[in-house]
């Protein structure tokens, strides 16, 4: 038997508290995604205050 979650029943004030974190890179602000690690090092996925996401080395990151 499948059991269903209904999503809506997660509390809006936990979403609120999720914490974004800030980097400067090359002179812009961008938004940490997230981090992955590949054979060359930590990547970070960002997004620029443009809206546009694309990958940077992590110790990039200020």
């Amino acid at each position: 038997m499948k059991q269903f979650y209904n999503t809506s029943t997660i509390s809006s004030q936990k979403l609120h508290n999720v914490k974004e974190e800030k980097f400067n890179y090359n002179g812009s602000l961008v938004k940490l995604i997230t981090v992955f690690n590949d054979s060359k090092g930590a990547i970070a996925l960002v997004e620029d205050e443009n809206g546009e996401v694309f990958e940077v080395a992590k110790d990039s990151l200020r």
